[in-house]
């Protein structure tokens, strides 16, 4: 099976200071860049303090078309001290389900994928909180 890319950013939606807060509204956007109609899905198993993503939520793209979607750690409610974390399937036709962990620090930064769970693929992340691009090498 040959190598596909898919490139994801993330772009906060304002800005505040140079570290953002709990509740700083973002914005991952994913150029599905391989040669396969990708389907992606929030799942419900692994998701907790969040405002956005919700659980569910499903976004598809063909070759060379993106999709976006929001990102918002919850604050409060028992999440004050918590990373705001999700799940996002990965599904194309022909090709096995992969998983793309996202979690969110105090501050609403996101923690390298690689850095929470052993990948089945290449993650390269750059950026600073709260900006960040994603490449993921299938």
């Amino acid at each position: 099976m040959k190598n596909s890319i898919i490139t994801a950013s993330a772009i906060a939606v304002f800005a505040c200071t140079q570290t953002a807060a709990a509740n700083t509204l973002g914005n991952v956007t994913i150029t599905n860049m391989s040669p396969y109609q990708i389907t992606y899905t929030v799942l419900s198993e692994g998701w907790n303090c969040n405002d956005y993503p919700l659980r569910g939520e499903t976004f598809s793209a063909g070759p060379g078309f993106s999709v976006a979607f929001r990102i918002m750690r919850k604050d409060g409610h028992g999440c004050g001290d918590e990373q705001g974390v999700f799940l996002l399937q990965m599904t194309a036709y022909g090709m096995q389900t992969l998983i793309l962990p996202f979690s969110q620090t105090r501050d609403s930064c996101l923690v390298p994928p690689n850095e929470l769970r052993r990948l089945t693929y290449i993650v390269h992340m750059s950026g600073n909180c709260p900006n960040y691009s994603f490449e993921l090498f299938l």
